[in-house]
């Protein structure tokens, strides 16, 4: 369980961290908190023996750029703690590149789809309430090159018609824009339908 005074350095961080940053570092820290619990070691403040053996415990379970990512949650938070930085050991730093010479550097990205596959997903829906959500946020999804998190932000005022049958609209914050100056986007007639 994470003490109040970890909730506390979660408050402080609003405003200074995007939202889903902030997301991010608390399920990076509680992640970490139950890790030490588990091993029936204090989480804070940190030590070199145990950032090694946390990291070491992750080796086959998650990709070195996730170990990382924690590895910054963990270490902010132990800083905002009020604990001195911690200075991590050759020992640590050889566990770590361990990991990173023993994983994969493939890429794991999602098969992109095309229109033929667009449009096979689009027809396999249902002809019901669902179906009908699911074909426009399939169709926006693919003409928009949206995010979903987008396109669940959209509202109805985003979204101008447009006399040929197709449709304009502007996503106002996507994760590449974390200032809001948004973006135009245009439909396919099929998307306007």
């Amino acid at each position: 369980m994470i003490k109040p005074s970890i909730n506390q350095v979660f408050q402080r961080l609003e405003g200074a961290y995007a939202p889903n940053t902030i997301k991010s570092y608390y399920a990076d820290v509680r992640h970490f908190v139950d890790w030490s619990a588990a091993n029936d070691v204090n989480p804070f403040p940190l030590s070199d023996k145990q950032l090694t053996s946390y990291i070491e415990s992750m080796q086959f379970t998650h990709r070195f750029r996730t170990i990382q990512r924690k590895l910054v949650a963990i270490k902010k938070v132990h800083e905002l703690l009020g604990n001195p930085s911690v200075q991590c050991s050759a020992e640590f730093h050889l566990a770590l590149r361990r990991i990173r010479r023993g994983q994969s550097s493939h890429r794991r990205q999602a098969r992109g789809i095309n229109r033929d596959l667009l449009l096979r997903m689009i027809e396999a829906q249902p002809n019901d309430l669902s179906g009908t959500r699911n074909r426009a946020l399939l169709s926006l999804g693919y003409d928009f090159l949206a995010r979903r998190s987008e396109l669940v932000a959209l509202k109805l005022n985003d979204i101008e018609f447009l006399g040929d049958g197709s449709l304009r609209a502007i996503i106002r914050r996507d994760k590449t824009d974390q200032f809001g100056r948004g973006r135009l986007v245009f439909g396919s007639i099929r998307s306007s339908e």
